[in-house]
């Protein structure tokens, strides 16, 4: 591992080479909105909002469900470890227990 320098696997952007070649040049102002020059074909552009509607609160998480999730819809009926009857499980039964 020797001889090998930590910049070679840093992007250019972040040098400070870079970082002083992108601020040497004066950054002027841009002025009053009435000193703008805007051309006629940008003037006569028309623009609309956004279609549809902004929902209000917290967006739902729409995350990728994994293999075993994605059949959770299908529905299997609660069965009871004691009687083995479905509706019901061993904490609620109120049937004695079955003999083998």
């Amino acid at each position: 591992m020797s001889g090998l320098d930590v910049y070679d696997y840093c992007s250019t952007y972040y040098r400070k080479e870079t970082m002083i070649s992108a601020y040497k040049e004066n950054v002027y102002p841009v002025g009053s909105k009435e000193n703008w020059e805007v051309p006629d074909s940008v003037k006569a552009l028309i623009v609309y909002p956004p279609e549809g509607r902004i929902r209000v609160g917290r967006p739902k998480k729409n995350r990728c469900k994994p293999h075993w999730e994605r059949n959770a819809k299908t529905f299997k009926p609660i069965k009871c470890s004691k009687c083995h009857q479905t509706g019901h499980n061993r904490r609620t039964c109120r049937n004695p227990m079955k003999n083998k």
